[in-house]
């Protein structure tokens, strides 16, 4: 089975004990983008998850998180260029299940609108 990160795979062991480990960066990230979301602040979890997707270049996981915070954000062609990327690191990695659903989100982007 595919991991979801490879950044994720050192703290992917349970959490059963009573010190559990401390979190990744990749993890302190993410959860720094979804605190500011929700607290509305969307510049600044857009940010947040950006500099996770370069400092963790390979992790199809945060760029799919990434496009679908650009997608609620309606910027559709960073949306479609971060599903992109997503799709292609998990085609690269054999995760064949993860990346047709990642196609699909990539398909229900709606097209562009060229008329000027």
């Amino acid at each position: 089975m595919a991991t979801l990160c490879p950044a994720l795979e050192e703290t992917a062991m349970p959490r059963l004990t009573t010190n559990p480990p401390a979190l990744s960066h990749l993890e302190q990230l993410v959860q720094k983008a979804r605190k500011l979301r929700h607290k509305g602040e969307t510049r600044k979890a857009l940010q947040t998850l950006r500099e996770a997707c370069i400092t963790h270049e390979h992790c199809a996981w945060v760029w799919t998180l990434y496009g679908s915070y650009l997608t609620q954000s309606h910027r559709l062609e960073e949306a479609r260029q971060a599903f992109r990327h997503a799709l292609w690191l998990r085609q690269s990695n054999g995760d064949v299940r993860r990346a047709r659903s990642t196609r699909a989100l990539l398909e229900g982007l709606p097209l562009p609108n060229f008329a000027a």
